[in-house]
């Protein structure tokens, strides 16, 4: 943990530590806490073959700041003149909870819709709540067992 060794702000040992606390206050006013968004497409498909109309997709995004990000996750695939045959979508709450680390607690559900009714939301077949981390850590610090 050579990195997180050191002192909270380095630079306060060089130069006047209130001087360094308007700094950085100044820098958190004019760039931090931004607001953010992204989507992103992974898969956006359609197959015409036999007769048959299809299509597949498979997307994410997030909204939020560095340390707190709201992310959706959906994919699912379906025929055109059937409509929707099953669909997963997913909501999750990012939290930095250290550098390169995250805890994301998720709800995620599985959507088939029935014959009867046609809508989408009607028949949420399953659902699930995991929790995990993600670690994005450079390539320069391997992660190692301790």
């Amino acid at each position: 943990m050579a990195a997180t060794s050191g002192p909270t702000h380095a630079a306060d040992l060089l130069f006047d530590p209130a001087e360094m606390a308007a700094s950085r206050e100044q820098l958190r006013i004019e760039n931090g806490e931004v607001r953010a968004s992204s989507v992103i497409i992974d898969q956006l498909e359609a197959s015409f073959s036999d007769g048959e109309e299809a299509y597949g997709f498979d997307v994410q995004g997030w909204t939020g700041g560095d340390i707190n990000r709201f992310w959706w996750k959906s994919e699912g695939e379906g025929e055109f003149d059937g409509g929707l045959e099953e669909a997963e979508l997913q909501a999750l709450y990012s939290r930095a909870i250290r550098p390169f680390f995250d805890f994301k607690p998720e709800c995620a559900r599985l959507i088939a819709p029935t014959e009867a009714t046609g809508l989408i939301w009607s028949s949420v077949s399953r659902g699930w709540h995991p929790i995990g981390s993600k670690s994005m850590q450079p390539p320069s610090c391997p992660p190692r067992a301790s």
